[in-house]
């Protein structure tokens, strides 16, 4: 009485679904991919100064023998707070650490470039060693630098007998 008495029409009917449930995915994923691509196209190139806020990787398969998959995805943080997490490749998500500032490049959902700025701290800092262990060098042995450039001491001290004293 029902369609699903006769098992040759309930095989053939749960084929069929299967059929469309598989088919029908695979048809969403690229119609959903084209939609993604012409926003993309369609968006402007945008140049702003961003902060890497996190990163991150999803790795699908790799069980068994078979391989496995990696993509990275880095978080953007805009000056207006706006966030944006953005797919790229590993050579670029390996060079990015977070706490980066720098200039961000992208279109829509696609990553072009960030350029980071250098840290003018580290800069500062290493000049400033660079500079004490120069005058403790030369300073410290004052016959080895020519009077024009040494540094006038008190009568019976020299600049070891300064550091001793305090």
């Amino acid at each position: 009485m029902f369609w699903f008495d006769n098992d040759f029409l309930f095989g053939s009917a749960f084929i069929t679904i299967i059929f469309f449930i598989v088919f029908g995915s695979i048809a969403f994923m690229i119609v959903n991919g084209i939609i993604t691509w012409s926003k993309n196209n369609r968006s402007p190139i945008l140049t702003v100064p961003a902060k890497v806020v996190t990163k991150r990787t999803n790795i699908r398969g790799g069980s068994n023998n078979s391989g496995a998959s990696t993509s990275y995805y880095v978080t953007f943080e805009e000056q207006n707070g706006e966030r944006h997490e953005l797919k790229m490749n590993g050579y670029d998500y390996g060079q990015l650490v977070e706490g980066d500032l720098g200039i961000l490049t992208y279109q829509g959902t696609r990553y072009h470039s960030f350029n980071r700025h250098k840290k003018r701290r580290v800069a500062i800092i290493v000049t400033l060693l660079f500079l004490f262990f120069y005058l403790i060098k030369y300073l410290a042995n004052p016959a080895s630098v020519s009077s024009k450039y040494s540094i006038p001491l008190p009568a019976g001290m020299n600049f070891c007998a300064s550091f001793a004293d305090r």
